[in-house]
């Protein structure tokens, strides 16, 4: 069985990624012979589609908001910060999802589940206008951000480019709701003290 917490955690994507990965698979040796015969890739929605642009700092894209954290009022968010951003460039975001917590905060459930959303529509634009050349190879999804997605792409230059303008319209979209956030426990740490 699984909760909504550990679906919102990222056991809901690893059940995904189960049972898209032969597709998967299977797309991109048809890129990879596409590529080889000379012909247009067919393909776009791939593992490292979904690796690279979705889940950008793991699942919910906190890589963006571990780095909003390094400048919290909050002392408990900054601690969360400086433990996570590092995790975070791997893909590891435990230390921000349990750490804050995301899992159970509302005003953090909303861009956590709404930001992927956002950036699969506009990743999926951009590939098929030719702005970002489809994946053609696989990388770990360990890969930092801007590296994986030049890798994945045959080193497309605007790949890398976008990933890292996903990590700022990230920072837009988590900041309003991480203030809202950040208000109700910087009340209790002055409570507290």
């Amino acid at each position: 069985l699984t909760t909504p917490a550990m679906v919102a955690a990222g056991d809901g994507a690893l059940i995904v990624t189960g049972i898209m990965n032969p597709f998967w698979m299977a797309n991109l040796a048809s890129n990879q012979a596409a590529m080889a015969a000379g012909e247009a890739l067919p393909h776009i929605f791939l593992q490292g589609f979904w690796d690279h642009y979705l889940l950008i700092g793991g699942v919910g894209s906190t890589l963006p908001l571990a780095f909003l954290l390094l400048r919290s009022k909050a002392a408990h968010l900054r601690s969360i910060g400086k433990m996570g951003v590092v995790p975070g460039l791997f893909n590891i975001n435990e230390p921000v999802i349990y750490g804050y917590p995301i899992v159970y905060n509302l005003p953090l459930m909303i861009p956590f589940v709404l930001l992927p959303d956002l950036f699969i529509g506009i990743t999926y634009g951009l590939t098929c206008a030719g702005i970002i050349s489809p994946c053609i190879a696989q990388v770990p999804w360990t890969m930092p951000p801007v590296i994986n997605a030049l890798l994945a792409t045959g080193f497309d230059w605007r790949a890398g480019v976008w990933q890292a303008l996903e990590i700022v319209i990230g920072m837009a979209v988590y900041l309003p709701f991480m203030k809202i956030s950040e208000k109700a426990i910087a009340k209790q740490e002055a409570l507290a003290e």
